[in-house]
């Protein structure tokens, strides 16, 4: 798995550690593996391995979430999200902790490169949708939800 991949895995919440230890088994193999690929097995915080992780990534590739790119596999992460919560595989109070979860990650900015302002338009919408979310919802009693997700789907065909 490429290093920005696993990046933004973690960075999305979505990282696991198999992934992990995976990639550094790897990396350990290469001539010249990358200092804190060793560290990164030492710590079972998801958060430090994620800031390790983006840190690699930023020096290898000049990789950040929060771009063209990042935007770009956020947004696909989401359909993938959309479509869970339309199967009924996901409720709304978990769709919509993940919309929120992303938009603050969004709005905190690049964690090494300039703040460019970058807010994906596509985000928006979701996020209002998401206001006011509870665990009382469900796709019955909040149809405006499944139609955001329905909206978000279609605009992708």
């Amino acid at each position: 798995m490429r290093i920005d991949i696993l990046a933004f895995q973690y960075w999305a919440g979505v990282g696991r550690q198999e992934d992990l230890e995976s990639w550094v088994a790897g990396e350990l193999h290469n001539d010249a593996p990358h200092p804190k690929a060793c560290s990164l097995l030492s710590t079972k915080e998801y958060e430090e391995q994620e800031l390790a992780l983006l840190e690699i990534a930023y020096e290898r590739c000049g990789f950040e979430p929060v771009s063209e790119l990042g935007g770009k596999w956020a947004k696909n992460l989401l359909l993938h999200y959309c479509q869970r919560l339309l199967q009924g595989n996901m409720k709304p109070h978990q769709f919509c902790e993940f919309v929120n979860m992303l938009e603050v990650k969004i709005i905190d900015g690049p964690l090494f490169g300039k703040n460019t302002g970058y807010y994906p338009e596509w985000l928006f919408s979701v996020v209002n949708d998401c206001d006011w979310c509870d665990k009382s919802w469900t796709t019955a009693n909040s149809p405006h939800l499944a139609e955001a997700a329905w909206k978000l789907l279609a605009d992708e065909t």
